[in-house]
């Protein structure tokens, strides 16, 4: 199973989930909302770059949990998919938060 499909299987009750191809990767689309990109690198099973918001932030210290940011500390760096509870919750709190952005 990719890391694309298998992020799909996490996230199938947040919403209607997609891996939409992208050069050499995927974006992960829920309701037609980006909430990121997947890269893979030779030796590695590949990293979710999701999203970084408030809420999530929020959210993370809420859980005591701590994610890697990406360069420019806009997302959340995601490796680890061992959770898929909290994963799906912080994917489903960012989808949120970026639908209200988005109609404010």
């Amino acid at each position: 199973m990719s890391l694309a499909e298998k992020i799909c299987r996490i996230l199938k009750n947040v919403g209607d989930v997609k891996a939409q191809p992208m050069v050499g990767t995927h974006n992960i689309v829920i309701n037609g909302i980006n909430l990121g990109i997947i890269c893979t690198k030779m030796g590695d099973d590949g990293r979710w770059y999701l999203k970084k918001t408030a809420a999530g932030d929020a959210f993370l210290t809420a859980n005591d949990l701590k994610f890697e940011t990406g360069i420019k500390g806009n997302s959340y760096i995601i490796t680890d998919f061992s959770d898929e509870e909290k994963i799906c919750a912080l994917a489903k709190i960012t989808h949120d938060e970026l639908v209200k952005s988005k109609s404010s």
